[in-house]
């Protein structure tokens, strides 16, 4: 039996410089990156000079001074994330940015715990180890496709439990500073298909 999907995460990262205390579900919806229902019905976690983080609709934002980070667990809501990444950083266009990270983490469950140390000895042959360790067993594996100029793709495989494998894959992009659009442009440009390859490796590895 394959593996079955059964989660998807996705979340967008952007590196910079940022003023956490601005961010809030009435400031976005003054900004109309959120409607009046969205706003009036988000779960607040923490609003502080240095932290803005709160819930609103099925998006997950968190803004520190160095990093914004955007999540759902809800893949109806792929576009809607990154439309918010793009609003905000439209409206914060001349705050410095360095990096993107789009982001995509995979749950697969698998017919038997068997299944998986069948799955891990394909992904990490133990020959190599069965002379150094009683019992070795794959906790986590990251390899890197470095073939973009501007950033990589770290690939990361591993258990989540006994019988639920877990992908996460983070496409990294290094920007240029001094472009004041690069990482809004970044994620319009890439988001789509970075999802769509995310996927891809994500299926090749869970088999």
């Amino acid at each position: 039996m394959k593996a079955t999907l059964s989660n998807e995460i996705l979340s967008i990262v952007v590196v910079g410089q940022f003023n956490p205390a601005i961010v809030t579900p009435s400031w976005l919806e003054r900004q109309e990156l959120a409607s009046p229902e969205e706003a009036a019905s988000a779960t607040l976690k923490l609003i502080h000079p240095d932290v803005s983080e709160f819930s609103i609709g099925e998006k997950n934002l968190q803004l520190l001074r160095d990093r914004l980070t955007l999540t759902t667990s809800d893949v109806r809501f792929e576009e809607p994330l990154r439309d918010l990444a793009c609003g905000i950083l439209q409206l914060l266009r001349h705050t410095p940015t360095t990096k993107v990270g789009l982001n995509y983490e995979a749950h697969f469950k698998l017919a038997s715990t068997e299944a998986w140390h069948e799955k891990g000895h394909q992904l990490a042959p133990k020959e190599p180890w069965l002379q150094l360790a009683k019992k070795p067993g794959l906790a986590s594996l990251t390899m890197r496709d470095g073939d973009r100029a501007d950033g990589y793709r770290d690939m990361t495989v591993g258990p989540l439990t006994a019988q639920v494998l877990r992908v996460y894959i983070n496409d990294h992009y290094v920007l240029d500073p001094a472009d004041a659009s690069g990482a809004q442009l970044c994620i319009e440009g890439n988001w789509q298909a970075s999802l769509a390859e995310a996927r891809r490796i994500a299926r090749g590895l869970a088999g």
